[in-house]
């Protein structure tokens, strides 16, 4: 198998969509290629088997929440084995959850979302927080130093 060279944003007829697969879920920047890339809804596909009846499914879900308010798309949350849910732009859920190891079809109307500030500067906001932070705390260091 040989990786692609970016993300993958599909054509449907509810609109455009990407999908990463599993732990890829957990990392903002793989969500976010496919946002900046044309898609309007993330589906994020996993198998959860190797959990067990840990909590594991829940903070994936919880992670996978967290997507859908900071790229300000609507989720599908698709496990295998694990629990599957549907998530609007918000964070909200618009589905019932399902079960474990269950045969179950979820279904909920989302709209498509809007780009939020994150999904469109990234991580830059938080590099020039930090930055801006040392700077302060640096000039007043300074500033004691100078006084003593």
């Amino acid at each position: 198998m040989i990786p692609g060279d970016g993300p993958v944003v599909f054509d449907a007829d509810f609109g455009r969509f990407g999908s990463v697969i599993s732990f890829e879920g957990s990392f903002a920047r793989y969500s976010r290629e496919h946002v900046l890339a044309g898609a309007r809804l993330l589906v994020i596909a996993t198998n959860e088997g190797s959990y067990g009846t840990t909590p594991a499914s829940d903070q994936l879900i919880g992670i996978t929440r967290m997507r859908a308010a900071e790229l300000g798309v609507p989720v599908v949350h698709a496990a295998v084995t694990g629990k599957s849910v549907l998530i609007d732009q918000t964070g909200k859920f618009v589905s019932e959850f399902t079960g474990l190891g269950t045969t179950e079809l979820v279904s909920a109307a989302v709209e498509p979302g809007h780009l939020t500030f994150y999904a469109i500067v990234g991580d830059w906001l938080m590099y020039v927080a930090a930055a801006s932070g040392l700077a302060l705390i640096w000039r007043q260091r300074r500033l004691l130093i100078s006084r003593e």
